[in-house]
């Protein structure tokens, strides 16, 4: 896991990385290609989007809709190819879940990928075709232990 990862609010400069890996997650599925500002500006009402920052260059982000007195679902996470596996995706979900905590929302869900599943499944509880959903503070004490986990790990291949 990655120490020097920063999660900030989007800011007018991220809209490249975001339009790239939104383009580029498209293109696996046959979509048409779109650019950062078309996204946002269709998809931003009710929304709270948080960006993974390395060095102060913009590496992946995370998008999730919130419905008051329902919950919140995560409708996007995608990090850059180069930067997978480094802990960053896992940044991304606490940094939303901490501030769903804040904001008093009870339950984070995500329709994850089949290729995604592996992942989500070290915080969320499946439910029923590909959904996955956590109770928002048991949600970041999983992530917290996960974490502690992959530091323990980092600390004994280093012995």
């Amino acid at each position: 896991m990655r120490n020097d990862i920063t999660i900030t609010d989007l800011r007018e400069e991220h809209l490249r990385l975001i339009g790239y890996l939104v383009s580029k997650e498209f293109a696996q599925y046959g979509f048409a290609k779109t650019t950062g500002r078309q996204y946002l500006n269709n998809e931003l009402q009710d929304k709270m989007f948080r960006i993974a920052e390395i060095n102060k260059e913009g590496v992946g982000f995370i998008l999730t809709t919130i419905t008051p007195n329902i919950g919140a679902e995560i409708d996007y996470l995608a990090i850059d190819s180069e930067y997978k596996k480094q802990g960053i995706g896992t940044r991304l979900i606490k940094a939303i879940a901490v501030e769903m905590d804040k904001l008093s929302i009870d339950s984070i869900s995500v329709n994850a990928t089949p290729s995604a599943e592996n992942f989500y499944a070290n915080f969320f509880d499946y439910q029923k075709r590909r959904l996955w959903t956590a109770p928002t503070k048991n949600l970041i004490a999983r992530i917290e232990a996960y974490e502690q986990s992959q530091h323990q790990l980092a600390r004994i291949r280093n012995y």
